[in-house]
């Protein structure tokens, strides 16, 4: 969409839509760099939107029933099949199960790590006396996204989320 089509209005730290259906009079949270991040109106509602203030564009991430809405090429399967060995079945059927979409940090220097939960640590499908645990760590993927909403880096694994966005938000700097 375009920002003649709607109208964003910021205030303190909260962003308001007016004139776009799905966000209409919602709520969001500023997260640095004139974006807006919007999620699902109820806590188990997956959607997820994502907005330059600034441009007026609203690119939708999610939807409300766990679906993620990114292209093939936006999630490195090869990656995720060598580092993960759970997890590899909702990324191809792009799935949101265990957790919504979140922000691994704001967005700074044009960029933002967005993480996705592929799968939960095995202690998630336990019951009460530790039957059905299971021996694997959650496996969480990240994609680097920037302000014209175009991600930069697919979701994959990182293994140290911080040094790697620092060093692709140094190298932005210098673009």
């Amino acid at each position: 969409m375009d920002g003649k089509t709607f109208e964003i209005e910021i205030s303190d730290d909260r962003a308001v839509v007016y004139g776009h259906p799905e966000l209409e009079g919602r709520n969001g949270c500023l997260v640095g760099d004139g974006m807006a991040f919007f999620w699902g109106r109820e806590w188990c509602d997956y959607e997820l939107f994502v907005a330059n203030t600034v441009a007026g564009k609203i690119r939708k991430l999610a939807t409300s029933g766990g679906r993620l809405l990114v292209d093939d090429s936006e999630i490195d399967y090869d990656g995720i099949v060598r580092l993960c060995d759970y997890g590899i079945e909702n990324a191809r059927r792009k799935l949101i199960c265990y957790s919504r979409l979140g922000i691994w940090d704001k967005f700074s220097d044009g960029l933002c790590a967005i993480s996705w939960m592929l799968y939960p640590d095995g202690e998630y499908f336990a019951d009460s006396d530790g039957y059905g645990v299971q021996s694997n760590d959650e496996v969480c993927v990240y994609a680097i996204i920037d302000t014209n909403l175009d991600f930069v880096e697919p979701f994959r694994p990182i293994r140290d989320v911080k040094a790697y966005l620092a060093a692709l938000r140094e190298a932005h700097r210098k673009q």
